[in-house]
């Protein structure tokens, strides 16, 4: 074991140097495991039947909106700290260690955050904003060149963690829960913040990490949604053997999948084009807009799990099924469920549109620029306008939920209008790719592949001094001996051998055409 007890911080990267590739910690992959289950305690605290009213009123909303962001944004800080100065030493396994008790306190509080055990889940908040400002201070220590952006930071934590602790000692649920969500404001409000600072005292992220992490905790609501589906099936007795409902099942797992393509179809190919890096604003958009996406999907869960629920099929015509709190939560679900749906494509059309997509990639540089522009920026474009009808036809169902309507029926419209979606999304592929052979020379679909080819290209550069006529290989011994180095006869044979070979084989493809290597 290598760890060491204390290890200097140091800003992992900075505006001039170009960006390393990051792998992701084991530390980092385990916090978010305590993270989604405290998002799946929250989800099955809001789907939970009590005292004969489920937890749908407005209030019960609220709250669970508040804390999914309060739990979102020490994720998001705790991101935001490892991908500028993230260590491995004894100080930051007791870091993430705490951070981690402080998230394990906040779930296991969650059955009454208004009331007796507010107190405990404020001072819970409270803590962890103190182990990041803690954090900060040993960096701004050590790290000059960040002591003003380090000095913003703090202050904002501090203001957050105030306002946390603050709401504990309140007695009023719904001052308690303004306070609280004053506090997920703030955190919203970072980045405008740090815009406001010169470029000197703003420090970069790790475009690649970041975007990696964000997505990672996005595929973690979805899988979270997806296993309450899974729970809610073998919990539902009356249904089991109800073939209804397993087909509602599937086609709400298969509205996620949908989802998840949607998500990862929408960043761009590489670091360059990402909204991180385009400009400021977009940048500022894409981070705001993910908190809303990872919450819209982790409520998307919790309401197909309630329909999936507690709608059993014996009961879907008794008047008296309909007016009791299990009937009134299935026609609130089925709201919150289009709602959702309908914030998701929303999200998924804004993030597409912050990416940079008309620039040219590295592969097509040789091309002619219009085309390539135009036939991105179509793609575009035209995937944001598809999953903008997407939502809009989900908009009226959430308004105006069914009444007395069978859970597997809102199940097809759901899972249809994601299904058309997807294959209006791969139309639009094919169209525009068959348009842009009317104005791109027929090379423009084959450079990508003869490019990805060259990079698998891996010979020394003797070899390819050799193959451009430069060097002879008999002239490899005497460049070698004229530099005083002791040759050994074997290898010197091996290696113009080896050379002879090259050679051979580059003739014999040059006389092919097409499949001229890259080194002629």
């Amino acid at each position: 074991m290598s760890l060491r007890v204390w290890q200097r911080p140091r800003l992992l990267q900075d505006w001039h140097e170009e960006q390393e590739d990051r792998k992701v910690a084991w530390t980092e992959l385990f916090y978010d495991l305590v993270f989604v289950s405290v998002i799946g305690r929250l989800g099955d605290e809001y789907k939970t039947v009590q005292d004969g009213s489920s937890l749908t009123s407005p209030m019960e909303m609220g709250t669970y909106v508040v804390l999914f962001l309060g739990i979102y944004y020490v994720w998001v800080q705790s991101l935001l700290f490892a991908t500028r100065f993230h260590v491995e030493d004894l100080f930051s396994n007791v870091y993430h260690a705490l951070l981690m008790a402080c998230v394990v306190v906040i779930g296991v509080n969650m059955d009454d955050p208004l009331g007796s055990k507010g107190m405990s889940i404020g001072i819970a908040f409270a803590a962890a904003k103190l182990l990041f400002c803690l954090a900060y201070l040993r960096v701004w220590i050590y790290v000059k060149r960040i002591r003003v952006f380090v000095t913003v930071t703090v202050a904002l934590l501090l203001v957050e963690g105030g306002l946390w602790l603050g709401s504990a000692f309140i007695t009023s649920p719904t001052a308690k829960l303004c306070v609280q969500a004053g506090s997920s404001l703030v955190s919203f409000c970072h980045p405008f913040v740090f815009s406001c600072l010169p470029r000197k005292a703003r420090v970069p992220l790790h475009i690649t990490h970041f975007s990696e992490r964000i997505g990672c905790v996005i595929i973690i609501t979805m899988g979270e949604s997806a296993f309450g589906v899974t729970q809610s099936i073998v919990g539902a007795t009356n249904a089991l053997g109800d073939m209804a409902f397993y087909f509602s099942s599937v086609l709400f797992l298969l509205t996620l999948l949908i989802f998840k393509i949607f998500y990862f179809d929408a960043d761009p190919a590489g670091e360059e084009n990402h909204a991180l890096r385009t400009s400021l604003a977009r940048g500022i958009t894409w981070s705001n807009i993910h908190p809303l996406l990872a919450m819209a999907v982790s409520l998307f869960g919790t309401g197909v799990s309630l329909i999936v629920h507690y709608s059993p099929s014996t009961n879907m015509t008794n008047t008296s099924y309909w007016q009791s709190a299990e009937g009134m939560a299935v026609e609130s679900a089925q709201g919150i469920v289009f709602g959702c749906a309908a914030a998701i494509y929303i999200c998924l059309a804004t993030i597409q549109l912050m990416h940079n997509h008309t620039e040219i990639s590295e592969d097509y540089c040789l091309l002619p620029k219009r085309g390539e522009v135009l036939r991105l920026g179509r793609r575009k474009y035209g995937g944001a306008a598809i999953r903008i009808i997407a939502a809009c036809t989900c908009i009226p169902f959430a308004v105006s939920p069914f009444t007395h309507v069978l859970p597997y029926l809102s199940a097809i419209i759901l899972g249809g209008i994601a299904i058309i979606a997807l294959a209006a999304d791969y139309l639009l592929v094919f169209i525009v790719e068959r348009k842009a052979r009317h104005y791109l020379p027929p090379k423009f679909f084959k450079r990508g592949r003869a490019n990805s080819d060259r990079r698998e290209v891996n010979t020394s550069t003797e070899a390819e001094r050799v193959l451009e006529g430069q060097q002879d290989e008999d002239e490899l011994g005497g460049l070698l001996n004229s530099g005083g180095m002791e040759v050994d006869e074997e290898l010197l044979q091996a290696e113009q051998a080896r050379l002879r070979r090259a050679r051979v084989l580059s003739r014999v493809q040059g006389s092919a055409g097409e499949g001229t290597p890259l080194l002629r």
